[in-house]
């Protein structure tokens, strides 16, 4: 697969996943996907494979259950907090140069397809927990707040895998604060940190494909952040969830 191939094949996957297939192919990348990890990960080492893989599919359970806006906070946390772990290993495994660029490459993919699949799954589990006969429920605005939440947290993460510390502490900050300036400033961060370096005083590009891909999708992510109108709202939501 060339160099230009795989550019293209990360950069429209992710888009693909979120906005042009069917909930139902959605549901399929995401069992696959976790399928996948959860065997590598709890072939690996059981004891932390079932810490990771078990709070995120327990949580898209729940949410099928109970709607995502009624799932308790701890849980909600909990199920993202996890994927610090695939993050950090994945970015080891991607700067051990030892490594065939092959398995480096499909472990990438791997995580961007599930990155990309699980917000939009959690919405969907939502959606059809509120349906009504065949016709598909609304959206809903505390629902929705998490998804959104659930988006710029793994963005975030996307930044550990490509080792950009400094932008994921940027990105923590935005979610933390929840302003329109800190979502544009965690947006740019994203965009800017992977693919350039500042050495002896001037710019540089530094940048693979796989870094202009994880920038392209964590910058999306914030831009939408900037965009929608529930962000700055989360906070009220989630005071209200510990509330109830």
């Amino acid at each position: 697969m060339g160099p230009l191939l795989r550019k293209l094949v990360e950069l429209v996957l992710p888009w693909l996943v979120e906005e042009r297939v069917s909930r139902w192919v959605v549901y399929s990348l995401y069992v696959t996907t976790t399928a996948v990890i959860s065997y590598a990960f709890v072939l690996q080492n059981p004891g932390i494979g079932w810490f990771v893989v078990v709070p995120p599919v327990v949580l898209a359970l729940w949410t099928r259950i109970r709607g995502l806006a009624r799932v308790g906070t701890v849980l909600f946390v909990l199920a993202l907090a996890t994927t610090l772990v695939p993050a950090y290993f994945l970015g080891q495994f991607q700067s051990e140069a030892h490594i065939p660029v092959g398995p480096r490459l499909f472990a990438y993919l791997l995580f961007l397809l599930w990155v990309a699949a699980y917000p939009p799954v959690l919405d969907h589990l939502d959606r059809d927990k509120r349906r009504i006969g065949s016709e598909p429920a609304g959206p809903d605005p505390e629902a929705a707040v998490r998804v959104l939440g659930a988006k710029l947290w793994l963005a975030t993460i996307v930044m550990l895998v490509v080792d950009e510390t400094l932008a994921a502490v940027i990105c923590l900050a935005a979610l933390a604060v929840k302003a329109k300036w800190t979502a544009v400033l965690a947006g740019l961060a994203c965009l800017v940190f992977p693919l350039l370096s500042f050495e002896a005083g001037s710019l540089g590009w530094d940048a693979d494909v796989l870094d202009i891909a994880a920038a392209l999708l964590a910058a999306d992510q914030w831009r939408a952040a900037v965009q929608n109108p529930r962000w700055g709202v989360v906070s009220r939501v989630t005071s209200g969830l510990r509330e109830g």
